[in-house]
């Protein structure tokens, strides 16, 4: 048998020692319970909206007429996504729905929206990172996400994420740059694994 444990809430791109959450729940798992080889791990994300409530509806109606989203669950699929298909499904047949001003997906954004935009791996210099992990150094107004490889090689890339502009944080669990914005992340080479973002991140040279 299997037995899934779950460890505590993190926001993505905020945490600068993500490989420590997973050692921290395999000493609760095996001190609460009578537990064997640790057959898989792995992180999640559930997107999250600024002011905590769905986007669903038209994002742009004046420019992409018709054209309907629904994200922003934050765990909660179950039950707003089933109230999101049901508004949907109204505005799609011309009906009026009282949720879609609720979850106008084209609502003002809170002013604070990109507070948590900063890295948590800064690094004074090069030689601060060891062979399998990641850290931001700052030269300027510029600041690059550099990657050390297990054969002490460096792969920096800009650490600009290309959504919005926000600074990448290294997770040190997945290997992934990963954005403390938006969520979106980047293999440690910079190609993206999942959006928002869309392109890489772009080439660097130390």
């Amino acid at each position: 048998p299997l037995l899934v444990a779950l460890g505590p809430k993190f926001d993505t791109g905020q945490d600068g020692d993500v490989a420590k959450r997973f050692v921290e729940l395999e000493q609760w798992a095996r001190m609460s319970l009578p537990v064997g080889d640790v057959a898989w791990r792995w992180c999640n994300e559930d997107y999250d909206t600024a002011d905590r409530v769905p986007y669903a509806g038209e994002p742009d109606p004046d420019k992409a007429s018709g054209f309907h989203i629904a994200t922003g669950f934050n765990a909660w699929g179950i039950t707003n996504g089933t109230a999101a298909g049901m508004m949907i499904a109204d505005l799609i047949c011309a009906r009026s729905s009282p949720w879609q001003k609720l979850y106008d997906p084209a609502r003002s954004y809170p002013e604070d929206f990109h507070k948590n935009g900063r890295s948590q791996s800064i690094v004074s210099s090069i030689d601060d990172i060891v062979p399998g992990m990641g850290g931001v150094i700052v030269r300027g107004d510029e600041k690059i996400a550099a990657w050390r490889d297990t054969e002490g090689v460096l792969h920096p890339v800009s650490a600009t994420c290309t959504h919005k502009g926000c600074t990448v944080t290294w997770n040190n669990a997945d290997n992934t740059w990963d954005c403390p914005c938006h969520g979106s992340i980047f293999a440690a080479d910079g190609s993206v694994i999942h959006g928002p973002a869309r392109k890489p991140l772009a080439p660097a040279a130390l």
